[in-house]
């Protein structure tokens, strides 16, 4: 979904309000919806938008390192939103987040069969936690300068 914005509002906008500008209309299309539904309106977007659409799932990650191994956790368990993910960030040439997700994914066993204690994955998720917030600021700027330069994929201007 292309939104409308005045060009000195979208010169004026900082990383994270861009994105979510451009993003936020579509995320409440299909909130709630039917996982098909959401397959279907992600499809009818552009590769910028779709992969923008993936990266705002780990958006609710966030909050702290608890919360962090879970949503990675329950994204990784969902049909179509890890690969979704992994694409979208491989669209942006994010490969820093996309190394870490896969440690993280690894490190919470959810790659590999590792025989980790409860110990073991607790002590890591904080470091872990820390790199996520390193690499989502990171994703921000590459996300935003991306928009910036394909302004057409994602916005239409009004006078």
């Amino acid at each position: 979904m292309v939104i409308e914005m005045e060009k000195m509002m979208f010169d004026r906008l900082g990383d994270m309000e861009l994105i979510s500008a451009c993003i936020e209309p579509t995320i409440l299309q299909i909130r709630g919806r039917e996982l098909s539904v959401k397959a279907e309106k992600i499809a009818e977007l552009h590769p910028g938008q779709q992969a923008l659409c993936m990266f705002r799932l780990l958006f609710p990650a966030q909050g702290s390192a608890d919360g962090y191994a879970s949503w990675v956790s329950y994204l990784h368990e969902q049909p179509g939103y890890w690969q979704g993910i992994m694409g979208g960030l491989r669209f942006f040439g994010d490969t820093s987040m996309i190394a870490l997700l896969e440690e993280t994914a690894e490190t919470l066993g959810l790659r590999t069969t590792a025989d980790r204690t409860a110990v073991d994955v607790q002590s890591s998720l904080p470091p872990l936690f820390e790199q996520f917030q390193v690499c989502f600021a990171d994703s921000l700027q590459l996300i935003s300068a991306y928009i910036r330069s394909n302004p057409d994929a994602f916005v239409t201007w009004t006078s």
